[in-house]
């Protein structure tokens, strides 16, 4: 692809004017509702796995303090 040149006279202003070919649809914009963890009900944490990630947690940063 090649790119477009412009040629003009350096006597006139440097200006440009860019026009739309189509119309502008309108449209809206949905956003999620907003929640809290407050909102959230507290639930059991599973021991086992609770332990597991923070040995995960530990093994992935003590590494990269290493680094």
């Amino acid at each position: 692809m090649e790119g477009t040149e412009i040629t003009g006279n350096k006597e006139l202003p440097r200006v440009l004017y860019i026009v739309p070919w189509k119309s502008v649809e309108r449209f809206e914009i949905e956003s999620p509702p907003i929640t809290s963890i407050m909102d959230q009900e507290l639930t059991r944490i599973d021991r086992a796995s609770f332990k597991r990630q923070i040995h995960y947690h530990d093994a992935i940063f003590s590494k990269a303090k290493l680094d």
